[in-house]
């Protein structure tokens, strides 16, 4: 089963929607949704999701994000250079407690 191209509209604009919370609650959604994407909109979301992360101010958004971002590469077949994305992370800013996802996304980084 697929998602909606409506479905994933509305869902990429609450993800990089004015709100902390409707940011958060979109983030949410993707990991209840992981196994109904299809390839090319689960890349997408990865891609939108590291992006948002690398400027997130807000700390319950920025780890719903990040949590997202990993369960769709742990589920999903996410292409590498999407993954690459997660060196927008930097790891000085991050917090400390969410390192664990930058290091699990890190780890799905093919070696080149």
């Amino acid at each position: 089963m697929s998602i909606e191209a409506r479905a994933i509209l509305t869902l990429v604009s609450n993800l990089a929607g004015g709100s902390a919370t409707a940011r958060a609650t979109a983030s949410d959604e993707v990991t209840d949704w992981t196994g109904s994407f299809t390839p090319q909109q689960a890349n997408v979301l990865t891609s939108l999701l590291l992006w948002l992360a690398s400027v997130e101010s807000d700390p319950t958004a920025l780890e719903a994000e990040l949590h997202a971002a990993a369960e769709l590469v742990e589920n999903c077949s996410i292409d590498p250079t999407v993954i690459n994305d997660v060196h927008l992370l930097n790891p000085e800013t991050l917090p400390a407690p969410l390192h664990e996802y930058r290091d699990f996304l890190l780890s799905e980084v093919p070696s080149q």
